[in-house]
């Protein structure tokens, strides 16, 4: 995947003259940075190239530096197996001219040697890394040097490498040297973890062989004749990779497997033309991310939450993501319902959180959770997975009538069900609650989960345990899609008691959440049952939700689009009017653009079309301030008028899995579109001002696929669908 070179390096200039003013205020009580000597750590600037589970993390050159502190290396499974790989042309490191990472599981990187030597550098990954190195010389004259490859495996679990100090450590053994006779050589780096297993390391000399082979150094010499060139290549697997192909995957066998699994999956993918450049990349690049983001699970596949440092499955994000997608990718759903039942809590763990029925937050599978370091093994600490999963296995059903999905499942559908009623029983109004436990892993626990997000108008922080307002939404429709889904698999006693749980919820919610002199609900009730006031975006997720009436939701929509709240490039997550908005930070002022989305369809479902489509165009145009057509997972708050594009948010994960969803979660709200019944339904279609064609191919709906144009009539808002096929249902 693209990393925008040119606005990562803008970065490391502006802070590097940072320290010029610290010596003007050593008394000012900041602390400042010298970024000229500046320690590397997880904020350096970045690229990343992800296929299944092997994540490359390279510095700003390409390579990866293995200095104090470095965040770069290759990882699997929470394991950094690579932790330097440097090539050196005659002790020095050539210089990176351009890099393009379009498709992310791959990378091209053009360096020089002053004007005699352009280095081309592939790499691929496929189970492991595969490199090849093209050197060309454009002098009249023979070449001779030396070539050197650095590399160094320090095993270091993903949470060490983030930061956090290991208590244990395993033990590195000494590394096996292959022999020059080898054919081809091979050397071996390997780790007996605190959980006992052996981790290994595999770096492959493939053409030619190296002339010496030291401990973390293969050393060439290179011959060229005039104007001619010369090929290395490199493979580095580990112990995930399988014996069959561990040594023996050559760069071109690499990438040619590579290629077909990426066209393969686009395959299944619908293709959207959209005559606005723009938004038509956008779209393009997310379906891609979201190929980069799959992975697999001991228990199943899965779709990683961003990248790098959440390579991994999470309760929540999947759960979203596959419900942005689901009309254009109902198997990804399919996928998320499975590896999430199959991860649903079954015992009582007052580390992990794990209850009964509960669905899961994060899963980690690094030596820090199998031996139990840490509480992430997986982790269940969310309050929202649970609701979300079962809204998830509802809407799955209702779309492609896979009711077998359904009843295989339901002893897991009654256990999500128990373990909220348990959560319920005894709480006021039948809110679902978070919170209250000493020694939590995460203090905060639903989608704004950083420690200072839920407040009070006057700033103070909530008090746990604490209610959310999206949650009970969430949890309304879950009670509601569960009573439909219970009453077609014969369950209907059941089928009615949730029906009046759903009702008896939204009574509550209304009274204890709804502030008329701001005309939106409350962002939470603390737990004295005191609403947090403030007004925040987390309304938004309501509009989509039957737990607010209709009156309720205009006024919502009406509060989200005024200034405070719409930065016009998305809608804050704070507004501007509160005590603790701060435009830099991680949820209280900041945009994201999977929560702007997730308001987007509830806009488009309560009529409100004309700003659906201005968030929409307004958060696609905000992908200019990227190189590569991609919405982050977050960027900052400031007001469109301040800077010609978006501030990034520092650490935000790119690609991210909801990011990536957001979009094709607004195009379709606008357009109408739903699968139901393994039927196309779309209804009232509109279009972004910058719109006027968009043409919807591959778009699958049980074993047939369709084709829809939408089209914008001349000088009118008006659009109209058309589609020749019988599995499409059109009210324009």
């Amino acid at each position: 995947m693209k990393i925008c070179l040119t606005l990562l390096l803008s970065v490391v200039l502006l802070v590097q003259a940072l320290p010029a003013i610290a010596d003007n205020n050593v008394n000012s009580g900041l602390t400042w940075v010298d970024h000229g000597t500046a320690p590397l750590s997880t904020g350096s600037p970045r690229m990343v190239l992800k296929n299944g589970n092997t994540l490359v993390v390279l510095d700003p050159s390409g390579m990866v530096d293995p200095r104090a502190g470095s965040p770069y290396g290759l990882f699997q499974d929470d394991t950094r197996f690579l932790s330097q790989w440097q090539i050196l042309i005659d002790g020095r490191q050539p210089t990176l001219l351009t890099a393009f990472t379009q498709h992310g599981y791959e990378g091209s990187f053009l360096y020089s040697i002053g004007d005699d030597i352009l280095i081309e550098r592939d790499i691929v990954l496929l189970d492991g890394m595969s490199e090849r190195i093209h050197i060309r010389s454009f002098v009249d004259r023979p070449l001779k040097f030396k070539v050197d490859v650095l590399h160094s495996s320090d095993f270091k679990d993903m949470f060490e490498v983030r930061g956090i100090k290991r208590i244990k450590f395993g033990e590195i053994l000494k590394s096996h040297l292959g022999a020059l006779t080898d054919d081809p050589v091979v050397d071996r780096a390997s780790y007996v973890g605190v959980d006992k297993a052996e981790r290994s390391t595999y770096v492959t000399a493939e053409k030619p062989k190296p002339v010496s082979n030291e401990a973390g150094k293969l050393k060439y010499e290179v011959s060229i004749p005039s104007r001619g060139a010369q090929t290395l290549e490199f493979r580095v697997d580990t112990s995930n990779t399988p014996e069959n192909l561990r040594s023996k995957l050559s760069y071109a066998a690499a990438k040619e497997a590579a290629d077909k699994a990426f066209v393969g999956w686009g395959e299944k993918s619908p293709k959207f033309s959209i005559d606005w450049f723009l938004l038509n990349d956008l779209v393009q690049q997310s379906f891609s991310d979201i190929f980069l983001l799959e992975q697999n699970t001991p228990k199943g596949p899965c779709l990683a939450a961003g990248l790098p440092w959440y390579s991994t499955a999470f309760g929540r994000d999947q759960c979203i993501t596959a419900l942005q997608t689901l009309p254009f990718l109902p198997g990804l759903s399919r996928d998320v319902i499975k590896v999430l039942a199959a991860y649903q809590g079954k015992e009582h763990d007052a580390v992990t959180e794990e209850e009964p029925g509960r669905i899961m937050h994060e899963l980690r599978l690094g030596d820090m959770a199998r031996s139990k370091e840490i509480a992430f093994r997986p982790y269940y600490g969310t309050v929202d997975a649970t609701p979300l999963w079962l809204m998830l296995m509802v809407r799955y059903s209702d779309a492609t009538s896979d009711t077998e999905l359904a009843r295989l499942l339901w002893p897991n559908i009654e256990a999500a069900l128990g373990y909220i009623d348990k959560c319920t029983a005894d709480s006021r109004g039948g809110f679902l609650f978070y919170g209250g436990k000493k020694g939590a892993a995460l203090g905060n626990q639903a989608w704004k989960d950083s420690g200072d997000s839920i407040m009070h108008k006057n700033g103070e922080l909530a008090t746990a345990p604490i209610a959310v307002c999206e949650v009970q939404g969430y949890l309304y429709d879950a009670y509601e899609g569960c009573a439909r889904l219970a009453a077609k698999l014969g369950h209907e006693s059941m089928a009615q008691n949730l029906r009046d749980k759903a009702k008896n919820l939204k009574e509550n919610f209304r009274k204890a959440f709804w502030q008329p002199d701001e005309r939106i609900v409350a962002l939470a009730l603390d737990s004295t049952d005191k609403p947090c006031d403030v007004v925040a975006s987390n309304a938004g997720h309501l509009l989509s939700s039957g737990i607010i009436d209709d009156e309720m939701a205009a006024a919502i929509a009406e509060r989200l689009m005024k200034p405070d709240m719409f930065s016009g490039w998305g809608i804050r997550t704070l507004s501007t009017e509160e005590v603790r908005y701060n435009p830099i930070s991680y949820h209280d002022g900041s945009i994201w653009p999977h929560d702007n989305a997730m308001i987007v369809e509830g806009l488009a479902a309560r009529g409100k079309m004309r700003d659906a489509c201005t968030v929409l165009e307004n958060l696609a145009q905000s992908a200019r301030g990227s190189s590569d057509y991609r919405l982050p997972e977050l960027f900052c708050g400031f007001p469109r008028q301040e800077f010609p594009t978006p501030v990034p948010y520092s650490v935000s994960c790119v690609p991210q899995a909801w990011a990536a969803g957001s979009v094709l979660q607004m195009l379709r709200s606008v357009l109408g579109i739903r699968l139901i019944d393994n039927k196309i339904h779309i209804r009232d279609p509109h279009l972004p001002k910058s719109v006027n064609t968009i043409t919807l191919s591959d778009l699958h709906s049980g074993n047939s696929s369709a084709t829809v144009v939408f089209k914008r009539e001349p000088g009118s808002e008006k659009v109209t669908a058309t589609s020749s096929s019988p599995d499409v249902i059109i009210e324009n």
